[in-house]
């Protein structure tokens, strides 16, 4: 069902987000498409401690920021892959995750932010995650992944689900803080020049 979604809407690329773990558990059968997936190891090493003790509402929040203050960094050949699928044409593409909330989120963000959108929609577009909530939960409920959760209190593990926008504030916080700004990790991390910007916003925008 999925696979006929996407060739019905014509999607040239998938830039999978997930590490070698997550895709063995569930494989992507996919074909006809440029597929893009690395392997490597999620650090998580906030969330992974967060999991080994009966966390709070707050830690999960601190949590979550910690992480996706190393998103950009992190996934950094990731998204280089993604802007380079980009730039190659391959439109549309899809990149996704294993809850299409974080490693995703982020991507999204970045490529709203390379095209010019205000901060204000980049985050509005992220929060609008928040809408598939109640899926996400069902999901972590009866994943053997997430086990955990059925013997806590929805409330304490609800910010490992929601979409915040502190969360994102956090990712581009990291971005100032390492690397000066959004034009220094676009010059240094993604390894993207001017042109490639300019590339990809008239390729990209109406």
């Amino acid at each position: 069902e999925i696979l006929r979604a996407l060739s019905e809407l014509g999607i040239s690329a998938v830039c999978d987000l997930r590490t070698e773990h997550e895709r063995l558990r569930d494989p992507a059968a996919l074909s006809d498409v440029h597929y893009y997936s690395r392997d490597y190891d999620m650090s998580g090493g906030d969330l992974k401690a967060l999991f080994a003790t009966r966390f709070t509402r707050e830690a999960a929040t601190a949590a979550m920021q910690a992480t996706y203050a190393q998103l950009p960094y992190e996934q950094a050949p990731s998204y280089q892959a993604l802007f380079g699928m980009l730039l190659a044409g391959l439109v549309p593409v899809v990149h996704t995750c294993s809850a299409d909330k974080a490693r995703t989120g982020a991507a999204a963000a970045l490529i709203l932010s390379l095209l010019g959108v205000p901060r204000d929609i980049v985050i509005h577009d992220y929060l609008l995650t928040n809408g598939a909530i109640e899926s996400l939960h069902r999901t972590a409920l009866t994943s053997s992944s997430y086990g955990h959760f059925t013997s806590m209190a929805p409330e304490d593990y609800w910010p490992l689900l929601r979409a915040e926008q502190a969360y994102l504030d956090s990712a581009f916080a990291s971005i100032d803080q390492r690397s000066g700004g959004l034009t220094g990790y676009v010059r240094d991390v993604l390894e993207l020049s001017p042109a490639d910007i300019e590339q990809l916003q008239s390729m990209l925008l109406e």
